[in-house]
């Protein structure tokens, strides 16, 4: 989609506030606004594809196509069009500085996972140090009452 063609679209959905320049942008809201359509957008896409299909064909879409263009609106709106936007905003945002941020980001990744790691490996020690000490009143009491019974 060129330049002229994605403001026309964001002025007839007033969306006045995407930073010029910035796809991922324009594309996240452009999800956000398909999501908060409910069926809206959906309904919108289907009359438009059949309209230009009518004008260029001289027919309509068939019933499959409608089905595959709801569908892929449907992917482009939901997690998976949020991931692949996340990872073009974040490859955008990374430039050339790409070799740096990303070895940054792994070493924070380690650094996490040493630390729930170790967070992990003391929970297990408490637990089992609780286990111990717990055997250990089962048969302080167990001596108690056996000692208390015999005399």
């Amino acid at each position: 989609m060129g330049t002229e063609d994605r403001q026309k679209l964001m002025n007839s959905l007033q969306v006045h506030r995407v930073p010029s320049g910035k796809r991922f942008a324009a594309t996240a809201t452009l999800q956000g606004l398909i999501q908060a359509g409910g069926f809206g957008p959906y309904q919108l896409a289907v009359i438009t594809a059949n309209a230009i299909a009518n004008s260029v064909l001289g027919h309509g879409l068939s019933l499959t196509a409608n089905a595959l263009l709801t569908k892929s609106i449907a992917v482009f709106a939901g997690p998976i069009g949020w991931v692949l936007s996340a990872l073009w905003g974040t490859k955008l945002i990374a430039g050339p500085a790409y070799r740096v941020i990303m070895p940054c980001i792994l070493q924070v990744a380690v650094i996490r996972q040493a630390a729930l790691a170790r967070e992990r490996a003391a929970r297990k020690k408490n637990r089992i140090l609780r286990l111990i000490l717990g055997l250990i009143l089962v048969l302080l009491i167990a001596f108690i009452v056996l000692f208390e019974s015999l005399h």
